[in-house]
């Protein structure tokens, strides 16, 4: 979901080195990351970036210099977060770039019904004043 690197990390599209097209679902995985003249440029190029150049054209989410730092504190930044509605967030966001924009925003409608009902959005309501409070497992799957 996220990628973090550091700023001298060396990142390549190397398959034009070899005479190749680019394997491995690199295309799927392009595909909302960086504009198609920029995938172009570092698939028919080969060239290498660094870890900042990717950050700035969006090939990764996040420069630092202790990657698994940035992760970790990331991931616990998700964590204080309803498990119901961060499951609803990744399937809604990751719809948006495989499905039509009405199937999504119908996809988007469901989940919120869906959470508006559910034990951890009524918690999360009650957190900005009682920090202390833990969400539920998560109700959805």
């Amino acid at each position: 979901d996220f990628r973090i690197a550091t700023p001298d990390s060396q990142l390549a599209i190397m398959e034009a080195r070899w005479g190749l097209v680019p394997d491995m679902g690199i295309t799927a995985t392009l595909r909302g990351l960086i504009g198609l003249d920029m995938a172009k440029e570092l698939t028919m190029t080969a060239r290498i970036v660094s870890g900042t150049e990717a950050k700035d054209i969006g090939l990764i989410s996040h420069v630092a210099e202790e990657p698994m730092v940035k992760a970790l504190a990331l991931a616990n930044e998700i964590g204080a977060r309803s498990p119901d509605a961060v499951l609803a967030a990744k399937r809604v966001l990751n719809a948006m770039v495989s499905q039509p924009e009405s199937d999504t925003l119908a996809l988007e409608k469901r989940w919120q019904r869906r959470l508006l009902l559910g034990k951890n959005f009524k918690i999360a309501g009650k957190k900005a004043k009682s920090p202390e409070l833990n969400f539920v497992d998560r109700e959805f799957d």
